[in-house]
């Protein structure tokens, strides 16, 4: 079953209930005295860079960002420069992903049985608001190229993410990225991943527009503008990769004045 925001007009064959409901709950739902339990503090990490969206610990009512400027850095929106909005926080899901998709962690982890790439979508859907969430590379193997992103709930399941029109996505190596969207390939970045890697996705509903970072790093331009609708976190990945939701750690990552060089041309 997906799970989405209570902020758009549901699909016909999906269902809200008030515990999913709860768990995209506005800010104004949060709990100004919670506290992190004590047992996930040893998630939390810091980056030693000045200016930052702050991901604060996931649980549900207590979460939220809040993004700090400093002089030595800029935001990309200045709808960022003071935003609450709740934590992006969610599972893979098992019943629309590719038969090949392997599930584990409480389907927070996946991986592939496939030499070909397969999609995967989370649970949660938004159509409004700010989303920041985080996958950490778990194995990478004979450098593949993983995708990340955001897509519809009817994207191609058996095909890279973003070689149809119904997924936007940043595919990577471990020596650069692309974008891509309607097997369109723009902005060849330098620097890529390897084990042990973070994939940040920022989806600002509120500008339309998509942003990527590697390392905490912001990872080339803004990846994609004008996107509305309703959209589900996804990566598409074979068997030489695995990659695991982050969840209940606070994060900082660097929206730089000027993003890494990239090149619009296809790879």
């Amino acid at each position: 079953m997906v799970v989405v925001s209570p902020t758009f007009h549901t699909p016909q064959h999906v269902s809200v209930t008030p515990k999913m409901v709860h768990m995209v709950q506005n800010k104004h739902n949060i709990e100004s005295h919670s506290e992190v339990p004590s047992e996930r503090l040893p998630l939390r990490r810091m980056s030693p860079f000045s200016s930052t969206l702050n991901l604060q610990p996931s649980f549900p009512g207590r979460s939220y960002f809040d993004f700090r400027s400093s002089p030595h850095q800029l935001s990309l929106h200045s709808s960022l420069q003071s935003l609450n909005a709740p934590v992006a926080w969610f599972a893979f899901d098992p019943g629309s992903a590719h038969s090949d998709i392997i599930f584990s962690n409480d389907n927070l982890t996946v991986t592939c049985s496939s030499y070909d790439d397969r999609v995967v979508l989370g649970k949660t859907g938004f159509s409004k608001g700010v989303h920041y969430w985080e996958l950490t590379i778990d194995r990478y193997d004979n450098h593949p190229d993983p995708a990340f992103g955001v897509a519809r709930i009817d994207v191609m399941k058996d095909v890279m993410l973003g070689k149809d029109d119904k997924a936007w996505a940043m595919y990577v190596d471990n020596n650069r990225s692309w974008f891509m969207h309607s097997n369109s390939h723009t902005n060849r970045t330098e620097g890529g991943i390897t084990k042990g890697a973070t994939i940040g996705v920022l989806l600002d509903l509120n500008r339309k527009t998509l942003t990527f970072f590697i390392n905490n790093e912001q990872q080339g331009p803004i990846a994609f503008e004008n996107v509305e609708g309703l959209f589900f976190p996804a990566v598409s990945l074979n068997r030489n990769v695995q990659h695991t939701v982050n969840r209940g750690s606070q994060v900082e990552v660097v929206f730089p004045t000027e993003p890494k060089a990239s090149k619009k041309q296809t790879p």
